[in-house]
């Protein structure tokens, strides 16, 4: 395992908190008698400042700021651990942050089941277990681990109906996909992230999806949320979703409307050939990745994040990554991707498909909204739509 990059609370695991530029092991073990991580790990995840960390027994480990409980480990707890390097960082910037140099062990819960799943935002931490159970730790300010009060222990999130088969976390507010395909979302909403303008802090509201569609997938960005949708009536039809924040056009309109009250948008990207599979955000873009691998992304581009020319600092429309063969995993950082592709020699790529000619289509949302057709084609002509809600 290699880590580098920012390090200033010491969330690289390497005993000390100097940035490091360059991809460096990671030595779990520092002597025959202290506790270690197994290895490998099986899942790896960061925030702000912090890590998490499932080691091959199915442990839970975190290192980094742990300021807001989000390493789950209570501070004082913290600091007397007696086999961890655990020390007030050095870094003038971290002075009086309590922070794990090194991967400590996080107590979960006495009845949890085993992890399936780990998701972290800027300074608090997501962890699904098999069971469907959704446990969360750290800065709970929006309510972000979706119940009121400091969180400095993992700890169930109550309020979740169902069980849930999916977690996300944004910058400052959470996601969850239950079982039978509904949204859930909690924590900070101000640009309707959470599916509303506005959420109490604690509590946790659905983000309506339109009918005959489930949701297959979610995703988080900082200040914005981007889900799958299977629809029904046309078997293989998938669309994508987006609420919250377009100010750099990471839901897949124009930006024009930024700084007004959010609503939900469309993106219709695939067809029943080629349906979109998973979803995924940065801080301000969004990607799609269709059942054939291939990659469409949108948003904001200032960092080269949407992986191709955009004619400027944002592109709303979603567009078609020239990679050199199918995509079998990706991860989007705040404002960096990075992907697996197969080799051109060992997987085909099929032509893209250059016109949209599928006929019409129906959505109807539970409650009034205002709805925006994307397509990730110049010919939009081509396609008929017909958008319709009560």
């Amino acid at each position: 395992m290699y880590a580098w990059g920012a390090n200033t609370c010491g969330q690289l695991a390497l005993g000390h908190t100097r940035d490091l530029p360059l991809p460096t092991l990671v030595t779990t073990r520092q002597g025959s008698e202290q506790v270690a991580p197994a290895l490998p790990p099986t899942m790896i995840c960061g925030g702000a400042n912090h890590s998490l960390l499932v080691d091959a027994a199915g442990h839970l480990w975190a290192a980094g700021s742990n300021e807001h409980g989000q390493l789950g480990v209570p501070t004082p707890t913290l600091i007397i651990a007696p086999w961890t390097d655990v020390a007030v960082s050095a870094n003038p910037a971290a002075a009086r942050v309590p922070c794990a140099l090194h991967w400590i062990r996080v107590p979960l819960p006495s009845d949890a089941a085993a992890i399936a799943h780990i998701a972290a935002g800027w300074a608090h931490s997501l962890v699904l277990l098999v069971s469907g159970v959704v446990i969360a730790a750290g800065d709970n300010t929006h309510g972000q681990c979706g119940t009121t009060g400091p969180r400095f222990r993992f700890e169930p999130v109550a309020l979740l109906p169902g069980r849930t088969r999916a977690i996300a976390a944004g910058m400052r507010h959470s996601v969850a996909l239950s079982t039978d395909g509904r949204v859930f979302a909690w924590g900070a909403s101000r640009h309707g992230q959470c599916g509303v303008a506005i959420s109490p802090t604690g509590s946790i509201g659905e983000i309506p999806v339109p009918a005959s569609t489930r949701a297959t997938g979610v995703a988080a960005g900082a200040r914005h949320t981007l889900m799958a949708l299977l629809y029904y009536e046309r078997p293989g039809a998938t669309l994508a979703l987006a609420v919250g924040d377009n100010k750099h056009g990471q839901l897949g309109r124009p930006a024009a409307d930024a700084g007004s009250v959010p609503v939900i948008r469309i993106l219709d990207d695939a067809t029943a050939s080629d349906p979109v599979r998973h979803v995924h955000c940065g801080w301000h873009h969004s990607t799609l990745v269709t059942a054939s691998g291939r990659v469409w992304t949108f948003g904001r581009n200032t960092h080269g994040q949407l992986g191709r020319p955009s004619g400027g600092r944002f592109d709303p429309v979603p567009r078609s990554l020239a990679l050199p063969g199918p995509v079998h995993s990706i991860v989007a950082g705040a404002e960096h991707m990075l992907a697996l592709v197969a080799s051109p020699s060992t997987a085909a790529v099929g032509p893209m498909r250059r016109h949209w000619t599928a006929g019409p289509l129906t959505l109807r949302f539970p409650s009034r909204a205002s709805i925006f057709p994307v397509l990730p084609s110049r010919r939009l002509s081509r396609c008929r739509r017909t958008l319709t809600y009560p």
